[in-house]
């Protein structure tokens, strides 16, 4: 039995106020004092490719929605600092894709960590039961979203 559009309506609209809460409320996390600081949109392409692998510039562009002459400086500022490469296609010299070098993922890890330990900084202010309740909603969030047809 599917819901009705009004049903679904309410939970895209709950799924749409998640969105800018979690920004506010995580938005400080990825920043750090020291020097390896890159704007978000750098960061969302590294991990990306931390995630996902090797892309090309047309794969980045689509996941990331971001217009592919948006991307070109992105991507060069990220070989400048040794954090990708680009490594022509085999069958299609044309076709370039992406790679993290080795600096590259070192650089994610290091801000997964980071983050990861500011989050259990911010999640020990919550009991136990409420710790378990939000693993469990993570969880069948989690699981509901990669059934999502992209």
């Amino acid at each position: 039995m599917f819901m009705d559009d009004k049903e679904l309506t309410v939970i895209a609209e709950n799924m749409l106020s998640i969105f800018p809460l979690l920004i506010k409320k995580f938005s400080k996390i990825g920043d750090f004092e020291n020097n390896q600081c890159l704007p978000i949109s750098q960061c969302n392409i590294l991990f990306l490719l931390h995630t996902l692998g090797i892309l090309t510039m047309s794969e980045i562009s689509k996941r990331l929605s971001i217009n592919k002459s948006n991307l070109t400086p992105l991507i060069d500022k990220l070989i400048s600092e040794n954090l990708v490469e680009r490594i022509p296609g085999e069958k299609d010299r044309r076709i370039i894709q992406i790679s993290l070098t080795e600096k590259g993922v070192g650089f994610v890890e290091n801000h997964k960590a980071l983050i990861a330990s500011k989050l259990k900084e911010k999640f020990s202010q919550f009991d136990e039961e409420e710790l378990k309740e939000l693993s469990h909603h993570f969880d069948g969030i989690k699981e509901i979203l990669s059934k999502m047809q992209s």
